[in-house]
């Protein structure tokens, strides 16, 4: 079940708070209520409470001041079925036959290029490609086929979902335009699809993942939420931690440090799986500065190094 956030109009955007988001620190998507005893984070999960937003996707409600009343706020709606998502192969199968249906526009490679990604056989071997406004159900037909036509399975794959106009309906393909990103597993299978939106969305957000939920989407699968890893071919002597699978590439790219990258700093406890995966000699954490004047990044922080202390 994922109860609907009917009254987080009653909350506000942090931007328009002049904050940040407690849970990400982000500056925008992410809402927040007037007296900050609440917050919906669009981004990480961190033991919040999944609700639907509608249109702008899926949240975690976190409740900030413990409070009974606060948490007797929370949304409530009758259950309604909900399909998990299909297992990593099969994800793996329909998004990899996504990017195989589309091609990466000028302009986002040139954006590339300057973010130091200079290597167009490398930005082409990442699966970095443009989500186009339209042509959805053909590259959702593409995903369709290398299920086998298995229709149930389709549906279960994050980002598609059945359009209907009356008595037709088709599989297309949610998201906003724009460049799209996939996250990897330590396997390399894609587990997830990423778009940075040409234009920025509610709130101002650019990133987002593809999701089979909302009101336009049905109640179809979220996202499945994981550390991702850039390809690699050996077991890595150093690790580098950050926040976000294209700066990840970017980084792994012109440093050759092998970077993993969780949706935010309250999302750390993603990369305990990979660490005990790959097991680096080294770990270096490269988060950004805001743990000096944020308490809660500087909580995540120190909580992130205590667990890799104790993992070692």
């Amino acid at each position: 079940m994922i109860p609907q956030a009917a009254h987080h109009e009653r909350m506000i955007p942090v931007e328009k708070a002049r904050t940040r988001c407690p849970i990400c620190d982000k500056p925008d998507f992410c809402l927040i209520a007037p007296d900050e005893s609440k917050a919906i984070c669009m981004r990480v999960d961190d033991g919040g409470k999944l609700v639907d937003m509608g249109s702008l996707g899926e949240g975690w409600l976190h409740v900030l001041d413990g409070s009974l009343q606060a948490a007797q706020d929370r949304p409530q709606v009758p259950s309604r079925p909900r399909p998990q998502p299909a297992d990593p192969d099969t994800l793996h199968r329909a998004y990899s036959a996504i990017l195989g249906a589309l091609a990466l526009s000028d302009e986002h490679r040139q954006g590339l290029h300057g973010r130091g990604l200079t290597d167009d056989d490398r930005i082409d071997a990442i699966g970095l490609r443009t989500l186009p406004a339209r042509g959805r159900a053909r590259v959702a037909a593409a995903a369709l086929e290398a299920l086998g036509g298995d229709l149930e399975a389709a549906l279960r794959v994050p980002g598609l979902f059945q359009k209907r106009d009356g008595d037709r309906a088709w599989l297309t393909l949610g998201g906003a335009p724009g460049l799209l990103i996939p996250t990897r597993d330590t396997r390399g299978r894609i587990l997830c699809l990423q778009v940075r939106r040409d234009e920025p969305g509610p709130g101002g957000c650019r990133y987002q993942f593809l999701t089979s939920t909302g009101d336009d989407r049905g109640n179809g699968p979220g996202p499945v939420q994981g550390a991702h890893v850039p390809r690699h071919e050996t077991r890595p002597e150093i690790l580098r931690l950050t926040e976000g699978p294209l700066k990840a590439e970017v980084s792994t790219y012109i440093s050759g440090i092998l970077t993993i990258a969780a949706p935010g700093v309250g999302a750390w406890r993603l990369f305990l799986p990979v660490l005990e995966d790959l097991r680096p000699a080294r770990v270096l954490v490269a988060f950004d500065a805001d743990f000096q004047t944020n308490p809660r990044v500087a909580r995540d922080l120190r909580d992130l190094v205590a667990a890799i202390l104790e993992a070692a």
